[in-house]
């Protein structure tokens, strides 16, 4: 009888120290924040689009402009991806913040960049807190922020397309259907 209740009392301990893991340390992390809903102004002066017209898709959305060397270097890798991935689910947002886009035009046309390009009001680039070029933010089908990059790297290049495939839906593209990197009905 002692063996049992020695048994039982160590069974009850062990119970009461997983239960107490598990409502601490081991609960799930709190749920990643929804990146703010932007309007997005296309380059090519289509009408404007809010950002979560994309929602059901991954998006990835990246910041940059025609004079950072880095880059130049960022937006042949995106072009890359979007012509990848653009058609299994993945929604490119490539948002220029130089002050005057008069330049953008001829610079895609130059680089042979044909995946989306946007503008927003540059205030919104303070109120995010992007500070350095190029920085890429990747979301979820949700509009969860999954991953920040800021700068371009070769490994942070891997490690955003890693990202990107398992954020993808595994069989066909996502909700929206159409023009990869457009939001439904464009």
């Amino acid at each position: 009888m002692r063996w049992y209740s020695g048994a039982m009392k160590k069974l009850l301990l062990g119970i009461a120290i997983l239960g107490l893991l598990v409502a601490t340390g081991f609960s799930a992390p709190p749920a990643a924040p929804v990146f703010p809903d932007l309007t997005l102004m296309p380059v090519t002066g289509a009408k404007p689009v809010q950002l979560s017209s994309f929602r059901g898709r991954p998006v990835l959305i990246d910041f940059w402009a025609t004079w950072c060397p880095p880059c130049r270097v960022e937006l042949p890798e995106l072009q890359k991806l979007y012509n990848e991935l653009g058609k299994r689910g993945l929604t490119v947002a490539a948002i220029n913040v130089d002050r005057t886009p008069v330049a953008v035009g001829p610079f895609l046309k130059a680089m042979k960049l044909s995946l989306p390009v946007f503008r927003v009001d540059l205030r919104v680039l303070g109120e995010l807190g992007i500070r350095a070029l190029p920085t890429s933010v990747l979301l979820d089908s949700e509009g969860r922020v999954n991953r920040v990059y800021q700068g371009y790297s070769p490994e942070m290049a891997q490690d955003l397309r890693s990202r990107i495939v398992s954020l993808l839906p595994k069989h066909g593209g996502g909700r929206h259907q159409g023009r990869p990197g457009a939001p439904a009905g464009s």
